[in-house]
């Protein structure tokens, strides 16, 4: 069986198509052919220009750029995963789900999930699978995180109290929440906390107003910009600490990153990440009031004092446990792949039973 990923519709179809190796996506799909869950993998990318193809340095994983999906010639047995969603794709894709294809969906904060014609949906919000009421299948999946790129490195120097954020820096990601906080811990607690700020500014009404209280309050915080996933992971590995208190997304990635790199994290809105991320609250914290600076301030302060350099192993001993790709994320992979096999045109209640022993 051939899994068909289809992973962005973008003008820059080259860049995307490099920078997927970078990420836990790619890694999981070469897991999934290497394990022979699947026989091939073929990422496809729609973008302008000639069709072309894309070699990937691990046999049996492929890349296709194309201008037009409704063209991608398909095969009786392939299965198609789509990482988000492009409205232009949603009558093809509904056309391979009538000819006898599974359709498969991450929908990565797109609302794609809401397409009616689904039959898996890799869901990361919730804990245990479930058949939803339009038949789809939703399974309580486990996003990847690459190893390659990001890893605990033993015996670091922490250089960083904080890594605030690792993407863009705007208003949604709420950026601007660490920094009120850290404006109350320096009057409260007598202490500015040295933090690192990753990423390129995005304009915002509360984010606009950063760079002049970072100068008001004499904050100590580095900016490197939107840097690579290795200069990111070093950061990671450097800092006690990174917080996340962006209300929206689908399971960011950032706190699982900084995690499996040794960080304890911080988050404000649990039901946008992994359900795991509540079960270890002196790994994770999450703030208590996340509308008040006074309560992330302290939030932040009883996270430091207790901080000690095995929390780092603990950090990274507690991502493996829920999210090790080979023992967490395999077996749920095999079990979905070896049902689509055996189901023909798509049965997606047939999923029910085969995740049910799991739950048990």
């Amino acid at each position: 069986m051939r899994l068909i990923f289809l992973y962005v519709q973008h003008k820059s179809g080259v860049f995307y198509a490099n920078r997927i190796k970078e990420e836990g996506y790619y890694h999981l799909l070469q897991l999934l052919v290497r394990y022979k869950i699947v026989d091939e993998v073929l990422i496809v990318i729609e973008t302008p220009g000639p069709t072309r193809s894309i070699m990937y340095p691990h046999s049996g994983v492929s890349g296709l750029l194309i201008n037009d999906l409704q063209s991608l010639a398909l095969r009786d047995d392939d299965a198609i995963w789509c990482r988000g969603g492009f409205r232009s794709w949603h009558d093809t894709l509904k056309a391979w789900g009538k000819k006898g294809h599974w359709l498969i969906a991450y929908a990565a904060n797109t609302g794609r999930e809401r397409w009616l014609f689904w039959d898996v949906i890799f869901n990361d919000l919730i804990e245990e699978s479930v058949l939803d009421g339009r038949g789809r299948f939703n399974l309580a999946w486990i996003k990847p995180i690459s190893p390659v790129q990001f890893f605990l490195k033993e015996d670091v120097k922490t250089s960083y109290d904080l890594c605030i954020g690792s993407s863009y820096i705007h208003d949604k990601k709420a950026q601007w929440k660490v920094i009120d906080a850290l404006t109350v811990y320096l009057s409260k607690y007598k202490t500015s906390l040295k933090c690192v700020m990753p990423g390129v500014f995005r304009h915002g009404v509360k984010t606009n107003r950063i760079p002049y209280k970072i100068q008001s309050y004499g904050l100590d915080i580095d900016f490197p910009g939107m840097i690579s996933r290795t200069a990111l992971n070093e950061l990671y590995n450097s800092s006690k600490m990174y917080i996340h208190l962006g209300g929206g997304g689908q399971n960011d990635r950032g706190p699982l990153e900084a995690l499996v790199c040794g960080c304890v994290v911080m988050i404000e809105s649990p039901k946008r990440h992994a359900p795991f991320l509540r079960k270890a609250p002196s790994t994770v914290r999450i703030a208590k009031d996340g509308a008040s600076p006074e309560a992330i301030a302290d939030d932040i302060h009883d996270m430091l004092t207790c901080w000690a350099t095995p929390f780092r192993r603990s950090a990274n001993n507690f991502f493996n446990y829920y999210c090790d790709p080979i023992a967490k994320i395999l077996p749920d992979m095999e079990k979905l792949f070896n049902v689509i096999k055996a189901n023909r045109p798509p049965a997606p209640f047939t999923l029910v039973e085969e995740f049910r022993e799991k739950q048990s």
